[in-house]
């Protein structure tokens, strides 16, 4: 649910979706969903304008992500970022980010 809100842009509606996930998950000890499930979250808030959220989330599904050696899921999170700093045109750092995910 929370992903088709997200595609049809209904943001606010999809972040409370994805951080019920995140309950859930953290509650069902099921960590190995929470780099993703961050990532989205992240997602939602950058294209809601809500960047200090973003980069909150952004940050712990890098770190989840290294931990658990996900390199899949850590470029993920690097292409984010990249357009994350994009859309605070910071391009330097942006393209830091996309060479860091390659």
């Amino acid at each position: 649910l929370a992903y088709i809100r997200y595609e049809t842009g209904r943001y606010p509606n999809a972040i409370d979706f994805y951080r019920q996930s995140i309950r859930q998950a953290e509650a069902l000890k099921q960590e190995r969903y929470l780099p993703r499930l961050y990532k989205n979250l992240a997602d939602c808030f950058l294209r809601n304008g809500e960047y200090d959220s973003c980069s909150t989330y952004l940050n712990k599904c890098l770190v989840l992500s290294r931990e658990s050696k996900r390199y899949a899921q850590e470029a993920d999170a690097l292409l984010s970022y990249s357009s994350y700093y994009d859309t605070l045109k910071q391009t330097d750092r942006a393209i830091e980010m996309a060479e860091q995910a390659s």
